[in-house]
């Protein structure tokens, strides 16, 4: 075994284990938990660990089979700038400050767009078929732009802004995507 390879595989194992972990920690909380303002943060920062480390997987999936690394590497990124910025702003409560807890949703949307689009990336495609793949990481990074500008400009509109998300989110879903990618992979 090289030794990237037995970093790698370390560093799996540790993030695994770490889900591990927060999971059980999470368990407990629900189960003999009072729900204090202590268990809210520790579960706070279970989710905050759960949900960076998934989106990182994703991300290192994509990076390690050199798959788009525009949009890994950022993937990566923010999946540490997650955790590091998300941790302490529970534990001291920053999220209560507007811009703090603004940036915080912004993360943590791009975090979630830019794995979704690394998995996707996974797929393979033939070169003829590469616009499908471009087409779904295109609405990908719209509604998470969409989105966040509606966490930082909170627009007054609801119904158009719901309106719109909704559209965007379709088509960003499984009828163009997945069925289209289905699709081409059946009839390559």
């Amino acid at each position: 075994m090289t030794s990237g390879t037995s970093m790698k595989r370390a560093f799996l194992q540790a993030i695994i284990a770490t889900l591990v972990v927060t999971a059980l920690v999470g368990i407990y909380i629900f189960l003999f938990g009072t729900f204090g303002k202590t268990e809210a943060k520790i579960l706070g920062t279970t989710a905050t660990i759960c949900y960076f480390c998934t989106t990182s997987l994703a991300c290192s999936a994509a990076f390690e089979k050199k798959r788009h690394p525009a949009l890994s590497l950022p993937g990566l990124v923010l999946g540490v700038l997650g955790l590091v910025f998300f941790i302490p702003s529970i534990w001291a409560e920053w999220f209560e400050v507007e811009a703090v807890g603004k940036a915080m949703g912004v993360v943590g949307v791009l975090s979630f767009s830019f794995a979704q689009a690394c998995l996707l990336s996974l797929a393979p495609l033939q070169r003829r078929q590469a616009w499908v793949f471009h087409a779904a990481v295109a609405l990908i990074l719209a509604l998470a732009a969409i989105i966040s500008g509606i966490i930082i400009f909170e627009p007054h509109d609801e119904d158009l802004t719901v309106r719109v998300v909704g559209v965007v989110a379709i088509l960003d879903g499984c009828p163009v995507r997945s069925s289209t990618m289905l699709f081409f992979r059946l009839t390559s």
